[in-house]
């Protein structure tokens, strides 16, 4: 009987100091990332939004890449099959 209340006990000690625990690091640690991920956002954003002097034209081109043309290869032709039985 000892043990049974002993383990009841103790189950509801490590339950009740769990949720006491997580109560309060959850949004400690939340709030931690999100600050995190908006120094982020705003490191990025200030890499992109450069300001830039009037009369100054900025392009960003990159061409694309030209594909691979074909046609120094050949065309294809579509083979038929012939079965010629009378080969000697």
């Amino acid at each position: 009987m000892e043990t049974i209340l002993s383990i009841i006990f103790w189950t509801l000690v490590i339950y009740y100091s769990l949720r006491l625990i997580l109560r309060y690091l959850v949004p400690f640690l939340l709030a931690r990332f999100v600050k995190r991920m908006q120094n982020k956002m705003s490191g990025f954003d200030q890499t992109v939004n450069t300001p830039q002097q009037e009369g100054e034209v900025k392009v960003n081109f990159t061409p694309k890449e030209q594909t691979k043309s074909k046609s120094g290869i050949g065309e294809y032709i579509d083979f038929e099959e012939i079965n010629d039985n009378n080969k000697p």
